[in-house]
């Protein structure tokens, strides 16, 4: 024994589910379409901005430095940090870990730093692998309360 409400909405399904669309459900449609498709190519805009400088800190101090311009030219170079054996390989405004023999790999597995890609790090050897901003000697902190 159905009572009312049961009949109306059992009749209500009936049919093809696009024709209990209103107007204004297709303008509301269109309208997230339209703000994912623009903040999706703001997202590749903002990538497309290479980074000026990139930094390699170890244990807090900075011992390496690529401007923007030694970052397009592309290199690489060895180094060593306490026991572990590093390359790293730049080019193009990119930079990564091409090769290290840390245990965990971690830092290499990181892949190319680029776009949003902006940290890597090798925690055997205490190593910060960074992209940053046009002044590499403004702090990311922006305030410190005592």
């Amino acid at each position: 024994m159905l009572d009312q409400a049961d009949k109306k909405t059992l009749g209500r399904s009936k049919g093809p589910w696009y024709r209990a669309l209103r107007p204004g459900d297709g303008l509301l449609v269109l309208a997230v379409l339209l703000l994912a498709a623009l903040l999706f190519s703001l997202n590749f805009i903002l990538a497309a901005k290479g980074a000026s400088s990139a930094l390699l800190i170890a244990d807090g101090e900075i011992i390496r430095q690529w401007d923007s311009q030694a970052l397009q030219e592309g290199g690489e170079e060895a180094l060593e940090v306490k026991g572990y054996h590093f390359l790293l390989e730049w080019g193009q405004g990119r930079i990564r870990f091409a090769q290290a023999d840390c245990p965990d790999q971690v830092c290499v597995n990181s892949g190319w730093l680029g776009g949003n890609r902006k940290l890597a790090a090798c925690l055997p050897a205490g190593l910060i692998l960074k992209l940053s901003d046009p002044d590499p000697q403004d702090p990311d902190v922006d305030l410190v309360v005592p």
